[in-house]
């Protein structure tokens, strides 16, 4: 229901409803998520837990960073994966909103913060949820959370996640689909009625979310398989670009996207699950970026010699 709920507003709606629902569901979670916070720490010992945390394995660094763990490697691309910025199609999207440059940076500045607060409370949150008596780290995270928490803060979490999955997705659709209309079928065809054309695809875009969040894999490795799409074509050459490395040859931007596709898609067939596949499709894409930049430079010198 709540998919379906974001799928027609996002349609129907476009970018002013969705900034203007980001906003609500902005206060909304920041609001909430401190109160479950508050709640939690009061529920155990939260001074105490601070100087048991050395003791926790999973917070052993000599026990994590060692080759006998079997997950060090996919910690390690997990990590990289975690530090390269994405610039994915919704932070573009509020980057081109900007009046100018100016606004751009300050809401770089101020998001900064405010992530980075934000991240520290969901943190701790997770450490105290670990020290509850009757948490078990075997289960599902959400539902061992809803069986320890009284109803009324069980009530505002629900409210608190929802909030924070729909100011995500919708601005995910709104953007993909403006991508995919004027940037992809616009290139093909000329279209008469863009705008009817975008809402169709964000409608589109919203129902195939709803299946994709059918897959049972889990969270987390659902949200990198699907940000492994678009990081390993796009996020390399706007890197690349972004620090001074501008190639004029199309063919080879467009060969180590495919070549970063071609390696991601491999990934997944083949089920390989040491490490996850962003990584190496990014690092393929790259080399192939800088490989055909200089034969196609190579080739243009040799030309204009003859």
């Amino acid at each position: 229901m709540s998919g379906l709920i974001i799928t027609l507003y996002s349609t129907l709606g476009g970018i002013k409803s969705v900034t203007f629902t980001d906003v609500i569901q902005f206060f909304t979670f920041a609001t909430i998520l401190p109160v479950i916070v508050y709640y939690f720490f009061f529920g155990v010992d939260g001074i105490t837990i601070v100087f048991s945390l050395a003791q926790h394995p999973n917070f052993n660094f000599s026990d994590i960073f060692t080759f006998s763990n079997d997950k060090i490697w996919k910690l390690i691309s997990l990590s990289i994966y975690m530090v390269i910025p994405a610039f994915n199609p919704a932070i573009f999207q509020r980057i081109a909103m900007s009046k100018n440059l100016k606004q751009a940076q300050d809401s770089f500045y101020i998001l900064s913060f405010i992530v980075f607060v934000l991240i520290l409370v969901v943190g701790w949150l997770s450490v105290l949820l670990m020290f509850r008596e009757n948490f078990t780290g075997d289960t599902n995270i959400i539902h061992s959370l809803f069986d320890i928490t009284p109803p009324i803060y069980k009530g505002l979490l629900l409210i608190g996640i929802v909030a924070m999955v729909m100011s995500t997705i919708d601005s995910y659709i709104n953007s993909s689909s403006v991508l995919i209309t004027h940037d992809f079928i616009n290139v093909f065809t000329k279209l008469k009625n863009e705008l009817l054309t975008a809402r169709i695809v964000s409608f589109l875009l919203g129902i195939s979310g709803i299946l994709l969040s059918l897959k049972d894999i889990g969270i987390f490795r659902l949200a990198v398989l699907t940000a492994s799409f678009y990081m390993c074509i796009v996020t390399v050459p706007f890197i690349m670009a972004v620090l001074g490395y501008r190639t004029p040859y199309e063919k080879a931007v467009l060969a180590g996207m495919a070549g970063g596709f071609l390696v991601n898609s491999l990934w997944m067939l083949l089920d390989i699950t040491i490490i996850d596949g962003v990584i190496p499709a990014m690092l393929v894409n790259w080399l192939v970026l800088v490989i055909m930049h200089k034969y196609y430079y190579s080739k243009e010198k040799i030309n204009i010699v003859n």
